[in-house]
């Protein structure tokens, strides 16, 4: 049962939602049923991990009822009637969250039972309600549309005199919701273009005529396509400027879009211009973390969680990067917290040049997610190989290393092949390294440097360099 659809929804449930969802499915208007109340307070026991053995289907049964032989049929029957109240739970705390959605759908109910005063009058005032927001993005047009569309073509509605400003909004609004989503999108598909190499036939010019005028989500939109498209340090310079002016306004969704392009650009400048470009990047991800950006379904992106910590520790803002990660750990999945932060405090000693503390940091931990585990590999041979530049004893230790590394990015099905290539190219470049400087020989004499640029792809690059050029 430990995977089962049911369980898998209650652990998502915070400890109030859980309360609250004990009192919900133990009033009679959602069940009478003693079978199906005994089993979930019998589940309710393990919340929140739910990794009890004693949650095994036959254990479970036999709680239930002790003198019966185990029926699986009826076990599941019950799972299944008890997922159902969740399911309509989980909509009663959608509905309780949104005021705006609780009464668009009661003023539907309005319309199609033609309460058709009620039905006016609420239309009204929901349209009311939209106009008073000061964000027009996309769900404010397509509910303005759907709520004049509706009261227009309501059979209550004459169809004749003033009423038809209502179809004449609705176009407009509809118009608005098609232009600011297919630039979302299609801002999307531009990026794709871009980080992976796809091909995507795009055009903003072809809608031009229609869209919001004035409406500064649009407008930044198109800046951001322009970051995207041009690539020039003067229309990074222009999005960012107006996204920081007018962050207030943005959901958290569009937010989220405008500032991803704006990382993606800044990173994408760091082998031309790093120290420019890391401050930049830098300042963004702060931003993100002051606004909530990175929150998503309740837990902080691990991805931000680590890049602020590599960009920040990278700018030596060691004290600022301890506090951030003491102070936000929390706020990771647990499933992945414990790895996440490990690794950023690697990072964060790496930089410090504690390279002993990254090794014991690392020594006996075993990572989770294999692709945190990537890093965690690669940081710890980088800082064997810190240690070797004191100590020739560690010489053996990095080519050890990279030979295990090697064996397990072969093996690791999680990446593809031309992702593999950029960290075999790096353990290739560091073996000869360590193994010309072990023989004592000027690392000059080979051209290293010609060697690493010519590689298609190789992780840590500019690392590389560096040691090279030492």
């Amino acid at each position: 049962m430990h995977n089962s659809k049911l369980i898998t929804i209650l652990k998502a449930l915070n400890p109030e939602e859980f309360k609250q969802f004990h009192r919900y499915i133990h009033s009679p208007f959602n069940t009478q049923s003693t079978e199906l109340l005994e089993l979930f307070d019998y589940l309710r026991g393990y919340y929140p991990d739910f990794d009890s053995p004693k949650l095994e289907r036959e254990h479970v049964f036999q709680q239930l009822y002790q003198k019966e032989k185990f029926n699986g049929p009826r076990l599941r029957n019950l799972l299944f009637k008890i997922n159902k109240i969740l399911e309509e739970y989980l909509i009663y705390l959608e509905f309780q969250q949104n005021e705006y959605r609780r009464k668009k759908v009661l003023n539907q109910i309005y319309g199609k039972r033609n309460l058709n005063v009620i039905f006016k009058k609420k239309t009204e005032e929901l349209i009311s309600f939209l106009e008073k927001q000061p964000y027009r993005d996309t769900a404010y047009y397509y509910d303005n549309y759907l709520l004049c569309r509706d009261f227009y073509f309501h059979p209550a509605t004459s169809q004749e005199g003033a009423f038809v400003e209502y179809l004449k909004y609705s176009l407009e609004h509809l118009n608005n919701f098609y232009a600011i989503e297919r630039l979302r999108l299609g801002i999307d598909l531009v990026n794709r273009e871009r980080i992976y190499n796809e091909s995507h036939d795009f055009r903003v010019n072809d809608f031009f005529s229609v869209h919001p005028k004035e409406n500064i989500l649009y407008q930044i939109l198109l800046q951001v396509l322009d970051v995207l498209t041009t690539d020039t340090e003067a229309s990074f310079y222009k999005a960012k400027k107006d996204f920081i002016q007018n962050i207030s306004f943005f959901t958290q969704e569009d937010a989220q879009l405008v500032l991803q392009v704006l990382l993606n650009y800044s990173i994408q400048q760091f082998p031309k211009k790093e120290d420019v470009f890391s401050t930049e990047a830098f300042e963004l991800y702060k931003i993100g973390l002051s606004k909530s950006i990175f929150i998503k379904d309740g837990y902080l992106s691990k991805n931000a969680f680590l890049n602020i910590a590599v960009i920040g520790s990278k700018l030596k803002e060691f004290e600022w990067v301890s506090n951030f990660i003491e102070t936000n750990q929390n706020q990771l999945d647990k499933s992945i917290k414990e790895d996440v932060v490990i690794l950023a405090k690697c990072f964060l000693a790496f930089n410090k040049a504690d390279y002993q503390a990254v090794t014991d940091y690392l020594k006996d931990y075993q990572f989770k997610n294999s692709l945190i585990k990537i890093n965690a590999k690669s940081i710890l041979i980088r800082s064997y190989y810190k240690l070797f530049e004191e100590d020739n004893t560690y010489g053996k230790m990095v080519i050890s290393s990279c030979n295990a590394f090697e064996k397990f990015i072969k093996r690791e099905p999680s990446l593809n092949v031309k992702k593999k290539e950029p960290y075999l190219n790096f353990c290739f470049l560091l073996k000869k390294i360590v193994n010309y400087k072990l023989e004592k020989l000027k690392i000059k004499e080979v051209d290293f440097s010609y060697v690493l640029n010519n590689f298609s792809g190789v992780f840590a690059k500019s690392w590389l360099q560096e040691i090279i050029e030492s």
